[in-house]
């Protein structure tokens, strides 16, 4: 069984440069974004990258510490959460946010339109007008996240479920000006204050350290990455 280490992105770098001293073979596997050391065909342990170094490193040192706004988008079906978010060393700060919502879901029956129309006729007014609001949910989404507000921003960090993201690309008149990545936390519901809880988490590494590893620098200590709100 592995040992879980979760530590700011912002110690990464050196402890990076710790593990190269190790004379460890360690591989970068680009599809899982994941440092791999292996011996002896036996792997010793995996370091997740953050999110924020997906698209910019290419080696084990390489880091990119600037401060930089983030756009994050929480979405279910008839309800979204949009913010921009700027991120300074270890802490974020809410710029601005909206939410959105729309009547999509079919009242007792917990599904969306856009998968319950697989199963049943859309001849019915409920469904008629759950498909309209449907295409009013992703049309807001698709021109806030177009719109100049965000067009600063440098990434787009995101939780949805994959059909919906997908309609939701399809919808765009033009392609986000920025790159998209998935959160791979739990999202308990696509609320603001959800939203803020994990505008942290694409800025953590975590380290999974097997039981037959041994003599591997301490990790970083855990710590907290301050949530700030724009005054």
């Amino acid at each position: 069984m592995s040992r879980l280490y979760k530590f700011p992105a912002l110690w990464l770098a050196d402890y990076l440069q710790s593990l190269n001293q190790l004379g460890v073979p360690m591989r970068i596997d680009p599809d899982k974004s994941m440092i791999v050391a292996e011996e002896s065909g036996q792997v010793l342990f995996k370091l997740i990258l953050p999110l924020s170094w997906r698209p910019i490193y290419n080696d084990f040192t390489s880091c990119e510490q600037k401060s930089f706004l983030f756009t994050m988008l929480l979405m279910e079906a008839g309800r979204a959460s949009i913010g921009q978010f700027y991120y300074d060393l270890n802490s974020v700060t809410c710029k601005s946010h909206t939410t959105v919502r729309k009547y999509m879901v079919r009242k007792g029956q917990g599904k969306a339109q856009l998968t319950y129309l697989k199963t049943k006729g859309k001849s019915r007014y409920g469904a008629r007008l759950r498909m309209q609001e449907s295409k009013k949910f992703f049309e807001e989404i698709s021109l806030k996240l177009t719109s100049s507000e965000h067009e600063s921003s440098k990434y787009l960090f995101y939780h949805a479920p994959v059909r919906l993201f997908s309609t939701l690309e399809d919808e765009l008149v033009t392609d986000l000006p920025f790159l998209s990545y998935s959160i791979g936390a739990d999202c308990k519901e696509s609320s603001f204050k959800e939203m803020l809880r994990l505008s942290t988490e694409p800025f953590y590494a975590r380290l999974y350290v097997e039981e037959c590893c041994v003599g591997i620098p301490d990790p970083p200590e855990y710590q907290k990455i301050k949530v700030n709100l724009k005054k």
